[in-house]
């Protein structure tokens, strides 16, 4: 089982990364690398995902996400996270990978950036939110395949591959 993730640049990744960090380390959560799923989870070999990320990023550019907000849900995946716009870049590329990867698995792209996975109540998200001041724009420039587990601490890109600057 693999997932196909978009990743910051690495001045982005480095700020979100301490973002991600601090907050594991105090509500005692998974630590994971900052990324937007872009396409998950699929059911078929690392070879076939390889060959359609690779076919994909012909032409792709890295390019900017706009912060649509901070929220929560009771979903563990998005238990706090950074809304992102749906932009023609994350739609161009999610269509991309829908067209070759749905027979190996559905995905229902909601474009964002989780900040924990823990199981919390409400007040205490509301808490956050209200104390995280977070940048406005984040430059996305790879995508990586990940081999999925239900286990966070394991999500380590397999493969990356990086987009031509814009």
């Amino acid at each position: 089982m693999y997932a196909v993730w978009l990743l910051p640049k690495e001045e982005d990744s480095k700020y979100l990364s301490n973002i991600l960090d601090k907050l594991s380390k105090k509500y005692e959560a998974p630590q994971f690398q900052p990324h937007v799923t872009v396409y998950g989870v699929v059911d078929t070999t690392l070879p076939i995902v390889e060959k359609v990320v690779k076919d994909i990023i012909v032409g792709l550019k890295e390019f900017k996400v706009k912060k649509n907000g901070l929220h929560y849900l009771d979903n563990i995946w998005k238990s706090l996270y950074i809304d992102l716009d749906y932009d023609a870049d994350l739609a161009k590329i999610n269509k991309l990978l829908s067209a070759k990867l749905s027979q190996y698995g559905n995905y229902d792209f909601e474009p964002h950036i989780s900040l924990i996975y823990k199981k919390m109540d409400n007040d205490e998200k509301l808490k956050i939110i209200g104390e995280l001041d977070i940048q406005n724009e984040f430059i996305l420039n790879a995508l990586a395949i990940i081999q999925y587990s239900d286990d966070v601490s394991t999500w380590k890109p397999l493969r990356i591959f990086t987009f031509p600057t814009a």
